[in-house]
């Protein structure tokens, strides 16, 4: 189970949750879509991202024998052939659950894994891997959204798939920095530095839940305040950093990647407080960002998170 649970990155798994959930009080505005349905999503979700990562590791066994040697695969706690097998099994359950939703919220999963396997098993370049990375996660978005719709307790809005845009912006620049991650030559091969696109990441963030501008009913007041402190704050200490920064080595890529991608549950958080209308669900799924993050900190010394 401890070898299952490294493979999976079980300390990322609670941002897959709550972007489920947080799509689903985007598509119900804020209402919920009763429990049957919640459970449906959270469940749904978490079986796509443990199956791309399952296939992910499948992919690098190779590579991972010489750089991860004390991973699941090349230990061999567990057979590259019984990764597959996982793998694949999770994403197809996962679209099976999603359907069980609703056909459209099942084909929004099915693309999502379709975009995971994609990234997983063929050559990835340094814009197409982003590009599959912030389909992946604008995907998730989207698929809670639209089975949030199936609950039919509010009215769908073409307006709720902005944050899902924005989201998968703000996973695409952080995945760019990954290009530069071969140190000074790479940066300058690109004639763009990766403080750009840290810099992009972090005005995504800071503008992110201004996309609750364009829902209806408009949110209570103290949202916005909320939504700004969430998002604002964190988003400022990212531009700071990558201010500050006067040599991008290895090292310094890899810790910026990760402080933007601590920042997921807080991205997708900010827009929660968006749907706040008095309804329980919306403070709930805020809340599971919160949960979420101390979680996944907590499992990070158990199970690595890359």
């Amino acid at each position: 189970m401890r070898a299952y649970l490294t493979l999976i990155r079980v300390s990322l798994a609670p941002s897959a949750v709550v972007d489920a959930l947080v799509g689903l009080s985007i598509g119900t505005a804020g209402a919920g879509p009763g429990w049957r349905i919640a459970l449906l999503a959270c469940a749904a979700s978490l079986c796509a991202f443990a199956g791309g990562m399952a296939l992910n590791d499948y992919a690098d066994r190779a590579e991972d024998q010489t750089t991860r040697s004390d991973r699941p695969l090349p230990s061999g706690a567990i057979t590259p052939a019984a990764a597959l097998r996982f793998g694949v099994f999770a994403l197809a359950l996962a679209v099976g659950l999603a359907s069980v939703i609703d056909l459209w919220a099942g084909l929004a999963l099915a693309s999502v894994a379709v975009c995971a396997a994609a990234y997983d098993l063929f050559p990835r370049g340094p814009w197409s891997g982003p590009t599959l990375l912030g389909l992946c996660r604008a995907g998730n978005l989207s698929f809670g959204v639209l089975a949030g719709w199936a609950a039919g307790v509010a009215a769908p809005d073409g307006a709720h798939f902005l944050p899902a845009i924005g989201y998968g912006l703000y996973v695409f620049c952080l995945s760019r920095l990954s290009a530069f991650e071969d140190g000074a030559r790479a940066i300058d091969s690109q004639g763009i530095g990766p403080k750009r696109y840290l810099q992009a990441a972090g005005w995504v963030l800071l503008f992110l839940p201004l996309t609750g501008l364009a829902w209806r009913p408009a949110p209570l007041e103290i949202a916005y305040w909320c939504a700004a402190l969430l998002a604002g704050i964190p988003a400022l200490l990212l531009l700071q950093h990558a201010r500050r920064v006067q040599e991008w080595t290895p090292a310094m890529v890899g810790r910026s990647m990760g402080m933007g991608l601590r920042r997921l549950m807080i991205a997708t958080g900010s827009v929660a407080c968006m749907t706040w209308h008095g309804e329980p669900f919306a403070y709930a799924a805020t809340a599971a960002a919160g949960v979420g993050m101390a979680l996944a900190y907590r499992l990070r010394s158990i199970f690595p998170p890359s």
